[in-house]
């Protein structure tokens, strides 16, 4: 009902991760055009997790038809090796006909 799915899980002994995935509707109201379901909707997930000699990583994604808005927030350590892909993840997700946003910020930016 919620459209909503939460997991928790143990990726490796001493290592979790919790993913949350869900389908957010906005209402067609104010535009005055009629709008398809597909155009009034989005998908979002975050994951969470502490990686072992990366530290905290914070990922949200928006999916709205074909824009991906990715924002991640991670640790000094992590942004560093993130940062280095951000490149290749981009022109990767622009292979599969997605405008990509994205934006690697410190941990609570």
């Amino acid at each position: 009902m919620q459209q909503q799915l939460l997991w928790n899980v143990a990726v490796w002994p001493g290592q979790s991760a919790t993913w949350t995935v869900r389908r957010r509707q906005e209402d067609g109201q104010g535009g005055g055009k009629a709008l398809a379901v597909e155009e009034l909707s989005s998908w979002e997930s975050r994951l969470e997790m502490d990686l072992p000699f990366l530290g905290h990583l914070d990922a949200r994604i928006c999916l709205r038809g074909d824009t991906l808005s990715l924002r991640m927030q991670a640790s000094l350590q992590a942004r560093k090796s993130l940062q280095a892909k951000i490149e290749e993840l981009r022109s990767a997700l622009e292979l599969l006909g997605l405008q990509a946003n994205i934006r690697l910020e410190p941990e609570n930016a």
